[in-house]
């Protein structure tokens, strides 16, 4: 099913063409089809980016803003955060990890345990499971989601120099460590 789109009129619309621009490759738009349900205009977050547990892409306007193919490959790059937490789930739910806790209605608990945080989330079995944070998170997760990003712009971009030279630009700034969303 196609993402239910959450904001204005302006954001409604380029998120309709961005969708429009990942249908052009099967491959990534069957990943964005089952691993996003929602993509949400919020500009009260510090920058855009996907809540795992009930598959939302907050979105800024610096993001929807930007160029229309810059806009798609970063749905397809949140889509891929979103695909690794849930592969995780679907591999890992044996059951071992019960947690008592608070839950929130989209079925998952954030804890941070001293050392690391982790999301923790009930599938649909019943069971809770753990998903460590660099299962979808911290730089083995982003060079992952920006390789998942580039290949989706080399399908439909001249300018894969500059995609390259971007890339590695991003890489270097560590973005991920500065903040979360």
């Amino acid at each position: 099913m196609t993402p239910i789109i959450d904001g204005d009129t302006a954001f409604t619309k380029k998120t309709k063409k961005a969708l429009a621009i990942i249908k052009k490759s099967p491959e990534k738009y069957g990943i964005v089809l089952r691993y996003v349900k929602a993509i949400k205009q919020s500009d009260q977050i510090e920058h855009s980016g996907m809540h795992c547990p009930n598959m939302t892409f907050l979105v800024k306007m610096n993001t929807y803003s930007s160029s229309k193919y810059w806009y798609a490959s970063s749905i397809v790059h949140d889509a891929y955060h979103s695909k690794l937490y849930h592969d995780y789930l679907k591999n890992n739910n044996d059951g071992d990890n019960i947690v008592q806790g608070v839950w929130f209605s989209d079925g998952s608990m954030h804890i941070y345990n001293g050392e690391t945080a982790e999301s923790i989330y009930m599938n649909s079995d019943g069971y809770v499971c753990n998903v460590p944070l660099h299962i979808y998170r911290g730089e083995t997760a982003e060079s992952m989601c920006l390789n998942f990003q580039v290949s989706f712009l080399e399908e439909i971009s001249k300018y894969k120099w500059f995609l390259k030279w971007h890339i590695k630009s991003l890489m270097k700034s560590r973005w991920w460590e500065k903040s979360v969303p």
